[in-house]
C-alpha cells in the first residue's frame, strides 16, 4: 500500500510518498500479527512482481538469502535513484533521515508537478520496493501488521517510550495527538528519532526534521 508521510523541510512542508505493507491509521489489526516471519519471508513476497528486472531480482533473492537488505544495497538504489532524478533535470536537496533512509527536498516548488512525476518514473527502477523493505526492516523488524504496536515497539527499542506505558495506553496517546491534535506528556513529535518511529510507519506526520 502506498502511504503518505508530510514532512516540514527548510519551512516547507513536502509530501514524500512510500511503499509500505502498513495499514490505515484506523485500521487496528490484532496484537502480535505480523506481515511474514522474517525478513526473508517478507522480501520473497516481492519476488512475486513480475515488473522486477533481472538485476533486481537477483538483488532481492541475495537479501532474502541473508535475511535483510544491507545498507550497501539501499544505498546503491538510492544513488541510482537520485541520479535519475538529476539527470531529468530536477534540483533536490538531500537529507538522511535517523532511520538510514533519505528525505528528498526539491528545491524548485514551481516544478513539484514534474519533480512528482519523475519521481515515480524513477523510482521504478527497483528503489521503490528496496526503499519500502529497507524502512520496514529499520522501523518495524518485527512486521507488525498493527500501525501502533510497530510504533510502540519502535519507540521502545529507541528507549523513547516511559516504563509502564502499556499498549492500549499508547493507542490513546497518539489517537489524541495525531487525531485530536492534544499535545502529550512525553510523545515529542519534534524528537527526531519519535517522528522517524510514526514516519517508518506510515503515520502522516508534519515536523522540522
Amino acid at each position: 500500500m502506498r502511504l503518505g508521510t508530510s514532512i516540514l523541510f527548510g519551512g516547507v512542508c513536502f509530501s514524500v510518498l512510500f511503499l509500505s505493507s502498513g495499514c490505515s491509521a484506523d485500521n487496528e489489526k490484532a496484537e502480535g500479527a505480523r506481515y511474514a516471519s522474517s525478513m526473508s519471508e517478507l522480501i520473497r513476497m516481492d519476488l512475486d512482481d513480475p515488473s522486477l528486472s533481472k538485476e533486481n531480482r537477483a538483488i532481492l533473492e541475495s537479501a532474502a538469502e541473508a535475511g535483510a537488505i544491507s545498507l550497501s544495497v539501499y544505498e546503491d538504489a538510492a544513488q541510482i535513484y537520485q541520479q535519475c532524478l538529476a539527470d531529468l533535470g530536477n534540483d533536490v536537496e538531500w537529507r538522511k533521515l535517523p532511520d538510514g533512509t533519505y528525505l528528498a527536498a526539491p528545491q524548485n516548488i514551481d516544478t513539484m508537478d514534474k519533480y512528482g512525476d519523475d519521481s515515480w518514473t524513477c523510482a521504478q527502477d527497483g528503489f521503490s520496493t528496496i526503499e519500502s523493505l529497507y524502512s520496514i526492516q529499520q522501523n518495524n523488524p518485527n512486521l507488525y501488521t498493527d500501525q501502533y504496536e510497530a510504533i510502540y515497539s519502535c519507540l521502545g527499542a529507541k528507549g523513547k517510550r516511559p516504563g509502564g506505558v502499556t499498549l492500549d495506553e499508547f493507542r490513546s496517546e497518539l489517537d489524541a495527538v495525531y487525531l485530536e491534535d492534544q499535545g502529550s506528556t512525553w510523545l515529542d513529535l519534534s524528537d527526531p528519532e519519535i517522528a522517524i518511529c510514526l514516519q517508518g510507519n506510515g503515520f502522516g506526520i508534519a515536523v522540522e526534521l
